[in-house]
């Protein structure tokens, strides 16, 4: 048994054996046992005496201390039980127990904290996701760190978990980066061409140019961008797709499944799902939208 659930178990039988009606009948899950917010005061605390104080109509720190004289605690993995006012109960943990936690853990590093209590579960976690309109950033790469460390926590309690990158490559941001890169692979030609207010900046946009001349050649040169724009955008979107998955490779965080969201736009998905929406009277038009019931 862990710390948390043996303190939390030790109390509520100090309570039954004091003969306090209500904690046994209620079950352990009424009493909280937490970390102290002052690592000074134990390893772990409990405030049991001050939920107990209304019903026992007794002073909490009264409480605390009948309560901290008789936990059946193992004196080999606890080496003190305190009471602090207005009325916790403070445990700390043995040296003993603390050496033999740690070599546990240097014995099989893998197997520590593992348990099953997530098995059978399926679950999806999906993070980072950032546009395909640009390079990846500092806070994608935290975001990165923080999604893979909760998929890995889940998967160490016996969850299947699927990671999955988002790419949001549908919709007017993607009209926008086209645009950008239609304007720099202009002016390769004509240096007053004109670069949109809006456009994305930055050098990795002159670079998808370049990259979009090599390709491309100048087939679309002196062209408007709506001749133009479908191509520009897949291949930015690609490029900087491409780009965002080596980052990652390189960050060491996979992926399970790599979706793109125009996908729904081509295969008929999305048409298909608002269709039965409406059908099902779940959906309704108003003012130019499509709304949920």
């Amino acid at each position: 048994m862990r710390p948390r659930e043996e303190i939390r178990k030790a109390v509520v039988d100090r309570c039954v054996e004091l003969g306090w009606m209500g904690v046994q009948e209620a079950g352990h899950g009424t009493i909280v046992v937490e970390r102290p917010s002052d690592p000074a005061h134990g390893d772990w605390a409990t405030p049991a005496a001050l939920a107990l104080a209304r019903s026992l109509r007794r002073p909490p720190l009264e409480i605390a201390g009948e309560l901290a004289q008789g936990l059946d605690l193992d004196s080999d993995r606890y080496s003190q039980v305190s009471v602090a006012g207005p009325g916790f109960i403070n445990v700390r943990l043995s040296d003993t127990y603390l050496r033999a936690t740690i070599a546990r853990i240097l014995a099989d590093p893998a197997a520590y904290a593992r348990t099953s209590r997530l098995a059978g579960r399926r679950l999806n976690v999906e993070f980072v996701s950032s546009n395909p309109t640009g390079p990846l950033h500092v806070g994608h790469a935290r975001n990165a760190a923080l999604g893979d460390a909760i998929a890995a926590l889940l998967e160490s309690q016996g969850a299947d978990v699927k990671r999955e990158y988002y790419f949001n490559d549908a919709g007017r941001q993607m009209d926008v980066l086209g645009a950008s890169v239609h304007a720099r692979y202009r002016q390769q030609w004509e240096p007053e061409f004109p670069f949109p207010e809006e456009a994305y900046q930055g050098e990795y946009i002159r670079d998808l140019a370049a990259g979009f001349t090599e390709e491309a050649g100048e087939r679309c040169r002196g062209r408007p961008l709506e001749e133009c724009l479908t191509e520009i955008r897949r291949f930015a979107s690609e490029r900087i797709s491409a780009g965002i998955r080596a980052d990652l490779q390189r960050f060491r965080v996979g992926f399970d499944v790599w979706f793109n969201e125009s996908t729904l736009y081509e295969d008929g998905r999305l048409e298909g799902a608002i269709a039965d929406l409406r059908a099902a009277g779940a959906a309704y038009e108003s003012a130019g939208a499509t709304w949920f019931r």
